[in-house]
């Protein structure tokens, strides 16, 4: 027996792994910002002409998952998350990859089984950036991203008893393609650092199986989450 999202519980849900169909959400907000010193970087408006730059930041935060995902055992409270980015710009926009790192629990449901087991969610994105405005060298950025999400479990095997001794359940890990969009606040720090943070929504979808009566209704349902992160980076810039 080999499910992927999976519940237990009599009457309730359960889906299988599947790869996601492509969903976005692009999130659109004015934000004001407080003034910051004038001194020229690679970020300010102060310089004539856009500046190549680089940069490798760490990045920590906290997501929010998809209430839906509570159908199926889910806990959907906000858990914290962390990882890192490279990025590369000239002038008004911004590309590179990034690496984050989260998770939940999903509960088994089943007299006699573990309570729960670990979801640990990793997604590896492509990441694009737009700026919008900048006041005071306070950036504000519009943001897409794609790329992979996986989802594993730990412990991803367990015994469910039954009468004639007990059922070995696995779960799978799942791999899907999700999509994201947000916006972003960027600042110059001392030197060649800079800090900021993000809110975007991330979208995937999967193969799902629901419970209709004494029926099993089979279909493709997306599911997301919020992430609010906050970004400190080391600049290296050049004319």
């Amino acid at each position: 027996m080999r499910p992927g999202l999976a519940s237990f519980a009599t009457g309730r849900a359960w889906a299988r792994p599947a790869h996601a169909t492509l969903g976005a959400a692009l999130l659109v907000a004015a934000v004001a910002a407080a003034p910051a010193r004038s001194e020229a970087g690679p970020f300010s408006a102060a310089s004539e002409t856009p500046r190549r730059w680089f940069l490798v930041g760490a990045l920590g935060g906290s997501t929010q998952w998809n209430s839906k995902l509570a159908d199926y055992q889910w806990s959907v409270t906000p858990r914290a998350g962390f990882g890192g980015e490279a990025m590369a710009g000239f002038g008004r926009l911004e590309a590179g990859i990034r690496f984050v790192r989260t998770g939940t629990s999903q509960a088994i449901g089943v007299p006699g089984a573990i309570d729960q087991t670990r979801v640990q969610a990793t997604s590896f994105e492509v990441v694009t950036r737009a700026r919008v405005w900048e006041w005071h060298q306070v950036q504000s950025l519009a943001t897409v991203s794609t790329g992979l999400l996986h989802l594993g479990y730990d412990p991803d095997r367990v015994s469910i008893p039954s009468g004639s001794g007990s059922t070995e359940v696995s779960f799978d890990p799942i791999n899907a393609w999700a999509v994201g969009g947000g916006v972003a606040l960027r600042r110059p720090l001392g030197g060649a650092w800079r800090m900021g943070v993000d809110v975007e929504q991330e979208m995937f979808a999967l193969d799902t199986a629901h419970r209709q009566g004494g029926a099993i209704e089979q279909g493709r349902t997306s599911f997301g989450d919020w992430s609010a992160r906050f970004e400190l980076a080391r600049i290296f810039a050049r004319p």
